[in-house]
């Protein structure tokens, strides 16, 4: 049996990693699209906002509303490339 599986290039978990956000995405540019549904929004887009905004980074946010769609994807892009 082949198993693959793709991971990537850094997976951060534990306590306070959230308030650590920015200084892992900043190296990686100044503006950054967080993709959440309206529940995980409501529970920590702002201390991932902060932790952004100290680090220099940019968020934008999309809600996205839970259905996988060709739509919902093109309004992603459209969130990233109008910014």
């Amino acid at each position: 049996m082949i198993k693959t599986m793709i991971f990537p290039g850094r997976y951060v978990q534990g306590a306070g990693a959230l308030d650590e956000t920015g200084k892992f995405v900043a190296p990686l540019g100044k503006k950054a699209l967080v993709v959440w549904d309206a529940v995980v929004y409501d529970l920590i887009a702002d201390r991932v906002r902060a932790s952004l905004e100290n680090n220099g980074v940019e968020m934008i946010s999309f809600v996205f509303s839970g259905e996988c769609s060709k739509n919902q994807r093109q309004i992603g892009i459209d969130k990233a490339t109008e910014a």
